[in-house]
């Protein structure tokens, strides 16, 4: 059957999967078909399509809009890195939109009004082709969803216990990483000015991963018996946070699969302006911020929901109050602090209004993908020929994690997408039974209301 086609291409897997079920089930639900995978099984499948809708994480070079164009009949941005942990977001807008490429972006989706007015005040684009609509991620956060992991918290609570919980969002946790990142900032296509806030802005991530580390020694020779799991960022050299703090005692380093269910399972948060702060505060999860910048770095949702430490005392004493925290008072002062930036908190979901917005744009109706064996031989190449490299480098069994596998680890599987389909789509008014998932290939599934 013919049907309107999305395609969802997924950049890093822990953050992005699940939205993105969410929001094919709900373009499912409104007659349209839906295709999930990794960046290379989508670019291997839109040049097969006669039409379709490209839904992408933000923007990229014009080629390869342009090139995507030539068989999608639409090009939407939902810019997964303009969250509510980034400083100076007016500035950044105005370098992650091209004016070049705005009249090949058909729709523009943002977390909310304060973003909207930003992307206006900078962009030439019309306010009619931005949708404020909220982020689906969010849309998992509010309590309705909590329960989806209480297996996942269950498992984790058996085995770790109590721990406070540090999420990073550093990305710059190496003096490799930092010079890598000066030489990208000196390529860059902005003005002096722009490129000496972006260095700075990266430098003051790099002494505050190494404050931080220095206050996980205090931490572990200190009298205080509490066990901490750092999360690195996929973004983090994860080996930087073991060379560091490796083998600490009450200290663990663990990167495995989305956060929601390790924060879920904590007793509280440390953090340094990550998103994963205002999720705490949604779900009232206590949530402190070691030294926060101040001026323009500082001035962000994540830091404003969450309290302030300037020193080891300050730390200890949250680890004395975390079974004292008020959790209805948490998430009511959070709901007001956030209200101007984050659309969908309550009331309609994000995922619901996009999917109506993506529903109304004129898009002709396909008949469903299909792959040649060379498509899926070239799929399996690629897998094959990563985890080769893998081998060959001596990154598999170590502590030494690529980029590559720290956005997409262990690939999108069959059973991951199935298992969230069931425990969702009641949720949203779905049976189950009237959802059908279709495996086209390695890292590829087609997603569809029967």
């Amino acid at each position: 059957m013919k049907k309107k086609t999305i395609l969802f291409p997924i950049e890093i897997k822990a953050r992005e999967l699940n939205s993105k079920i969410l929001l094919s089930l709900e373009c499912a639900k409104r007659g349209m078909r839906a295709y999930i995978g990794s960046k290379t099984a989508i670019n291997r499948l839109y040049p097969k399509l006669d039409s379709g809708i490209f839904f992408y994480k933000s923007s990229m070079p014009l080629d390869r809009v342009k090139n995507i164009r030539k068989t999608c009949s639409h090009f939407v941005i939902l810019d997964e890195e303009m969250g509510p942990a980034v400083p100076n977001s007016k500035n950044l807008f105005k370098m992650r939109i091209p004016k070049k490429l705005i009249p090949f972006i058909d729709r523009y989706f943002v977390l909310g009004k304060n973003h909207l007015e930003e992307v206006l005040s900078v962009t030439t684009m019309a306010k009619e082709d931005i949708a404020p609509t909220g982020w689906p991620r969010v849309d998992l956060w509010r309590p309705d969803f909590v329960s989806l992991f209480e297996g996942k918290i269950r498992e984790i609570k058996a085995k770790y216990g109590d721990y406070v919980l540090l999420s990073s969002n550093f990305g710059v946790t190496s003096e490799r990483m930092l010079g890598k990142w000066m030489r990208e900032i000196d390529k860059m296509n902005i003005d002096a000015s722009s490129k000496k806030l972006w260095k700075e802005k990266m430098i003051n991530k790099y002494e505050s991963f190494n404050q931080y580390c220095n206050i996980l020694h205090k931490i572990s020779k200190s009298n205080v018996n509490v066990k901490i799991i750092v999360r690195p960022h996929p973004a983090d050299d994860h080996n930087g946070w073991y060379e560091k703090i490796g083998g600490l005692r009450n200290i663990e380093v663990i990167y495995q699969g989305e956060i929601s269910p390790w924060l879920y399972a904590s007793k509280g948060l440390l953090h340094y302006g990550c998103t994963t702060g205002v999720q705490a505060g949604i779900a009232g999860i206590p949530s402190w911020v070691y030294k926060p910048p101040t001026g323009e770095l500082g001035n962000t949702p994540a830091f404003k929901v969450s309290e302030k430490a300037d020193d080891i005392k300050d730390i200890f004493r949250f680890f004395e109050q975390l079974d004292k925290y008020d959790k209805s008072q948490i998430q009511a002062e959070t709901l007001q602090k956030i209200a101007p930036s984050v659309n969908s908190i309550n009331g309609e979901f994000a995922s619901s209004k996009i999917a109506k917005v993506l529903s109304r744009l004129k898009s002709e109706k396909i008949y469903p993908a299909q792959f040649s064996k060379g498509d899926l031989a070239y799929l399996e190449a690629r897998n094959v020929g990563y985890k080769g490299l893998l081998l060959k480098n001596k990154l598999i069994g170590s502590n030494e994690i690529s980029p590559r596998s720290q956005k997409i680890p262990g690939g999108i599987e069959t059973g991951e997408i199935k298992g969230f389909i069931e425990v969702i789509a009641a949720k949203i008014g779905l049976n189950v039974e009237e959802v059908k998932l279709r495996k086209i290939a390695r890292n590829l599934f087609e997603i569809e209301c029967t």
